[in-house]
Formats: structure tokens, sequence, C-alpha cells
């Protein structure tokens, strides 16, 4: 009784093995960025919903997330996801510009993306970032409903001029992608449904999703037997204390 028992040293690296394998797994797959696509996915179901947050605002109050200072009339607003238009959006009142303090925007509803909003509970501190540490840029046209000239007209990529339309709606959001240079070929972009290359948007989230459930049960799988183990510690623990009594 005075060396642990041999006979349970191979479940105890299988348990072992599993536990440090699986959790690491899990938690890359849970709160890490697996793949590039992966990030793009992320990225670009942001995106969308950057979008229809503004969107909803805009229908709710009859004018876009911003301050008066910044409303002049007729003028074309790119915005960073930071500061006031990002406080209006995820629920803060500031200036009395969201009286009834609506959340429009929720940037990580199932906390499983590493995708986060830095708040220091003002808003002027308030930003929200992509994967890469780059906030997203709102485009939102006057309140006169006129079309946003599409960005990507002026794209370094000419396959992109090229296939880019003129207009792409009242409201847009992009992101400058791993590079943080707006304009190039790497940009992630509201009115194209994926970057060039990419799986269709919805296979790809539908991917995700089950990566997110797999993520979970190999992180409760890993807890498992990890307490397993700790227990068998434990209780030979204490035989050998009581057999030394």
């Amino acid at each position: 009784m005075s060396c642990y028992p041999w006979h349970m040293i191979g479940k105890t690296l299988v348990r072992l093995t599993w536990a440090v394998v699986g959790g690491y797994v899990g938690f890359h797959l849970l709160w890490g960025d697996w793949t590039s696509t992966s990030r793009a996915m992320k990225t670009q179901r942001m995106l969308h919903e950057l979008v229809l947050a503004a969107a909803k605002y805009r229908g709710a109050y009859g004018h876009n997330p911003v301050p008066p200072a910044l409303a002049a009339p007729g003028s074309l607003r790119h915005l960073e996801t930071a500061g006031t238009p990002m406080a209006l959006l995820v629920g803060m009142n500031v200036e009395g510009l969201n009286p009834a303090r609506t959340i429009f925007f929720d940037p990580a509803p199932k906390g499983r993306t590493r995708q986060r909003l830095k708040n220091s509970g003002s808003a002027s501190a308030i930003r929200f970032e992509d994967v890469w540490g780059h906030p997203y840029i709102l485009i939102l046209s006057p309140e006169d409903d006129r079309p946003v000239a599409n960005p990507d007209l002026k794209n370094a990529s000419a396959a992109i001029r090229e296939n880019a339309p003129a207009t792409v709606g009242v409201v847009a959001a992009y992101s400058s992608g791993p590079d943080g240079v707006e304009g190039t070929e790497d940009d992630l972009v509201s009115w194209r449904p994926t970057p060039p290359g990419s799986r269709p948007p919805s296979l790809a989230l539908l991917l995700d999703d089950a990566l997110q459930i797999l993520a979970a049960a190999l992180l409760f799988a890993a807890l498992c037997n990890l307490g397993l183990l700790l227990w068998q510690l434990g209780t030979w623990i204490r035989r050998r204390a009581a057999h030394r009594r």
C-alpha cells in the first residue's frame, strides 16, 4: 500500500491524457479561433448583426446612432464601433439618445467568441473590436435614406472593384481584416456575403455551431476526468495515511 496501485496506472494515464488533450482542444475551439475561416465566419456574423442593430436604432428613433455634433444634415458618416455610437447600440442612454435603453446589439450573446466589448463604464471609453483587434466601421447614410456609395469601388483589388455595385444600402459595415488596412483584398464587409474563396454563410455558421457543441462536450469530459483523477488521488492518500497508523 506504500506505492500507488500499479493496476490503476494505465487508467490514470488515459484519464490524464484525455483531460489534457480534451481540455486543450475544447478551450481553443470555444474561445480561440481555430482557423482563418473560423475568424472570417465570426467577423462576417458580427458585421451583419451590427448593420441590423444600426438599422433597428434608426427605425426606433428616426435618426442614426450619433450625437448631435456629428449629425450634420446630408453627410455620410464612417464611424468606428467605439464611443457614443457603440454605447447607444448596446443600450446606454448617452445624451438622451436612447431613453428606452434598448439593447440593439449584443456583441457576444453566447459568450463564445473572442470579439468582446471593451467597456470601462463610460460611453467615451467603450470599444468593440474584431478578432484581429481592430474596430469595425459603420457607414451610415443621411436620414433621407440616400444609398451609401460602395467602398469597394476604391478597393486595391481590381477583381473586387470590377464586380462592385454602385451602392450598398443605407447602412453598411466592414472590418479591415487581418492586415488592419482599409480598402484591401482581405477586408470583410457586410455587403458581400463571404470573403473570396470562403464557404457559404449558412454552411459555415452550421459548422461553427457544431464545433461549439463539440468544444463544450470536450471540456465537460475533460473536467469530469480531472475530477476523477483528483478523487482517485485523494482516495489513495487517505488509504496510505490509514495504513501508516
